[in-house]
């Protein structure tokens, strides 16, 4: 379901100084009422608008398109980049370096299985001051920090007891 109120997904977009704290260089706990609702996408985009059980944040959220592989995965983050007017560009290699303002967000992908007929994603933000990644695994938990990764490295994750998930890397999105 396409969100209806795309001005205010817009305007509770947090900056990346407003995410980590700069005494310790660590990333801030969100408040309750705001991880609960939100997803490594909306992590990665730095959203914090609150969704409901009828709208959650994957990519196509503000077009409405659903993605069926990892080409129309990448394509709605662009769309949904464009619609919420987020400065990004792509790059199929880590980029070596970043502008002033500007973060990466690493794109991961799983293959459609039994248990996620169109795939399955996940998203990683790395901290450009440390270089050290973040995700958010879910709607219930924190932001927690994942040891650094390789370019190529696999990224596994354990969705509930029996789904574990491989993810591979896709691409990478530098956002600003």
């Amino acid at each position: 379901m396409i969100i209806s109120n795309i001005t205010e997904v817009r305007d509770s977009r947090i900056s990346e100084e407003n995410l980590f704290s700069v005494a310790n260089r660590n990333v801030i706990s969100l408040p309750d009422d705001v991880v609960e609702t939100l997803n490594c996408y909306a992590w990665a985009l730095g959203l914090t608008y609150p969704t409901d059980e009828t709208v959650t944040y994957s990519p196509g959220f503000t077009s409405g398109y659903m993605f069926d592989s990892w080409q129309s995965f990448v394509e709605n983050i662009v769309l949904d980049c464009v619609n919420l007017d987020i400065d990004f560009r792509i790059s199929f290699e880590k980029p070596k370096e970043l502008a002033e303002g500007e973060y990466l967000v690493k794109v991961l992908y799983s293959e459609p299985s039994a248990d996620f007929p169109t795939g399955e994603f996940h998203l990683i933000r790395q901290n450009p001051d440390t270089g050290i990644w973040y995700d958010k695994p879910g709607f219930p938990n924190q932001v927690r920090v994942i040891s650094n990764l390789s370019d190529d490295e696999l990224f596994a994750i354990k969705l509930k007891p029996g789904i574990n998930v491989k993810y591979m890397p896709i691409c990478y999105f530098v956002l600003r």
